[in-house]
Protein backbone atom coordinates (compact mmCIF):
# COMPACT_ATOMS: atom_id res chain seq x y z
CA UNK A 1 0.00 0.00 0.00
CA UNK A 2 1.28 3.47 -0.78
CA UNK A 3 2.15 5.70 2.14
CA UNK A 4 -0.15 8.58 1.12
CA UNK A 5 -3.20 6.41 1.91
CA UNK A 6 -2.67 7.24 5.59
CA UNK A 7 -3.59 10.87 4.86
CA UNK A 8 -6.82 9.79 3.17
CA UNK A 9 -7.53 7.53 6.14
CA UNK A 10 -7.05 10.51 8.47
CA UNK A 11 -9.49 12.50 6.36
CA UNK A 12 -12.08 9.73 6.77
CA UNK A 13 -11.61 9.89 10.53
CA UNK A 14 -12.13 13.68 10.52
CA UNK A 15 -15.30 13.23 8.45
CA UNK A 16 -16.43 10.61 10.96
CA UNK A 17 -16.21 13.07 13.84
CA UNK A 18 -17.57 16.24 12.21
CA UNK A 19 -20.04 14.99 9.59
CA UNK A 20 -23.76 14.44 9.68
CA UNK A 21 -25.24 10.93 9.78
CA UNK A 22 -24.90 10.29 6.05
CA UNK A 23 -21.26 11.45 5.98
CA UNK A 24 -20.52 9.34 9.09
CA UNK A 25 -21.97 6.27 7.39
CA UNK A 26 -19.84 6.85 4.28
CA UNK A 27 -16.74 7.49 6.41
CA UNK A 28 -17.35 4.30 8.43
CA UNK A 29 -17.60 2.24 5.25
CA UNK A 30 -14.47 3.79 3.77
CA UNK A 31 -12.55 3.24 7.02
CA UNK A 32 -13.66 -0.41 7.05
CA UNK A 33 -12.66 -0.87 3.40
CA UNK A 34 -9.24 0.67 4.03
CA UNK A 35 -8.78 -1.44 7.15
CA UNK A 36 -9.66 -4.65 5.31
CA UNK A 37 -7.25 -3.83 2.48
CA UNK A 38 -4.44 -3.14 4.97
CA UNK A 39 -5.30 -6.42 6.70
CA UNK A 40 -5.03 -8.38 3.46
CA UNK A 41 -1.65 -6.83 2.69
CA UNK A 42 -0.52 -7.49 6.26
CA UNK A 43 -1.55 -11.14 6.08
CA UNK A 44 0.38 -11.56 2.84
CA UNK A 45 3.54 -10.19 4.49
CA UNK A 46 3.03 -12.45 7.51
CA UNK A 47 2.46 -15.47 5.28
CA UNK A 48 5.64 -14.68 3.33
CA UNK A 49 7.75 -14.73 6.50
CA UNK A 50 5.98 -17.78 7.93
CA UNK A 51 6.81 -19.69 4.74
CA UNK A 52 10.34 -18.33 4.72
CA UNK A 53 10.89 -19.53 8.31
CA UNK A 54 9.17 -22.85 7.50
CA UNK A 55 7.09 -22.87 10.67
CA UNK A 56 4.73 -25.73 11.45
CA UNK A 57 1.01 -25.61 10.75
CA UNK A 58 0.32 -25.25 14.49
CA UNK A 59 2.45 -22.10 14.70
CA UNK A 60 0.74 -20.65 11.62
CA UNK A 61 -2.65 -21.25 13.22
CA UNK A 62 -1.48 -19.49 16.38
CA UNK A 63 -0.30 -16.47 14.38
CA UNK A 64 -3.65 -16.17 12.59
CA UNK A 65 -6.10 -17.08 15.38
CA UNK A 66 -4.56 -15.73 18.58
CA UNK A 67 -4.52 -11.95 17.90
CA UNK A 68 -8.24 -11.66 17.04
CA UNK A 69 -9.15 -13.80 20.04
CA UNK A 70 -7.09 -11.64 22.39
CA UNK A 71 -8.46 -8.36 20.98
CA UNK A 72 -12.11 -9.38 20.50
CA UNK A 73 -13.46 -7.77 23.64
CA UNK A 74 -11.52 -4.54 23.19
CA UNK A 75 -12.38 -3.70 19.60
CA UNK A 76 -15.90 -3.81 18.21
CA UNK A 77 -17.23 -2.36 15.01
CA UNK A 78 -19.56 0.53 15.70
CA UNK A 79 -21.56 -0.02 12.54
CA UNK A 80 -22.66 -3.51 13.62
CA UNK A 81 -25.12 -2.21 16.18
CA UNK A 82 -26.80 -0.02 13.54
CA UNK A 83 -26.83 3.10 15.68
CA UNK A 84 -23.61 4.60 14.34
CA UNK A 85 -22.34 5.15 17.89
CA UNK A 86 -19.36 3.65 19.60
CA UNK A 87 -20.22 0.76 21.86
Amino acid sequence: MPYYIIYIYGLFIVFRFIGNDFIKMIADNLILFTTFSYTIFGFSVIEFYLRKLKLSLFMKILFYILPPVLCFKRFRLSSINGRGKLL
